[in-house]
């Protein structure tokens, strides 16, 4: 079988600068016209190949020097990254998805701009809703420690387990560390003890002190029956 066909040269309308001296060609055969000032000033990884001269000289006569990189990116997460090192509007993240793999890029390329635009847009967005393990998990692997602390106390109260963390995208397989799932494990059962010693406070309100209500059985008899009564009167509200 003969391999696909290259797609015919094209260039991208929104960065096709005319003053530009780096063109950026994507795996979709896509141009982007951009600036080595401005790449290397934002990208880790543009710098260290324009500094050590790793380009390709343009064949096209012109009589400005521009070279070109090729990169295995297509045109649209290319176009998604230059978006956050250009003044224009950021990509619209409505999923886990697309965060990790533009997170993805800016580990590759060195910038950490994106990192922190994207951590303010996981915060103030509603990606982690029902993915609060997966959120836990992104906020690790790119070390997105604000976000963490959002998402932290949220999967302690809510039922979500680890149990399918496997089948999220290979980024994230590996992520958490036993510590990890072990650190909310603790914290919902720290949680559940201090609901169990409200439950215990109120049954013993106006009670006569005796020893034996400080027994464990007795405790735990009380307290499940509160719990039953509370789950039954539930039912009928």
């Amino acid at each position: 079988m003969n391999p696909p066909e290259r797609p015919e040269p094209s260039f991208s309308p929104l960065f096709h600068f005319t003053d530009a001296d780096l063109l950026i060609r994507t795996s979709d055969n896509v141009d982007f016209s951009v600036h080595k000032s401005i790449m290397s000033f934002a990208s880790g990884t543009f710098r260290d190949m324009i500094t050590l001269d790793n380009l390709t000289p343009s064949s096209t006569s012109s009589l400005q020097r521009v070279e070109i990189v090729e990169v295995s990116e297509d045109s649209a997460a290319m176009g998604a990254v230059l978006r956050y090192i250009y003044p224009l509007p950021r990509p619209v993240i409505s999923r886990l998805a697309i965060a990790i793999k533009l997170l993805h890029l800016a580990d590759k390329y060195h910038i950490p701009n994106i990192n922190v635009a994207l951590e303010d847009g996981l915060i103030n967005g509603s990606c982690h809703e029902n993915k609060l393990v997966e959120a836990y998990a992104v906020a690790k692997r790119y070390q997105l420690k604000r976000y963490e602390d959002m998402i932290l106390p949220l999967l302690v109260q809510s039922g979500e387990t680890f149990d399918e963390l496997a089948f999220y995208s290979d980024d994230l397989n590996h992520t958490l560390a036993i510590d990890d799932v072990l650190c909310v494990t603790f914290y919902r059962e720290l949680r559940a003890q201090k609901a169990l010693d409200v439950l215990w406070h109120l049954l013993n309100i106006g009670a006569p002190e005796c020893d034996c209500q400080n027994r464990p059985w007795r405790r735990e008899k009380l307290v499940g029956t509160l719990a039953l009564t509370i789950v039954g009167l539930g039912r009928f509200s």
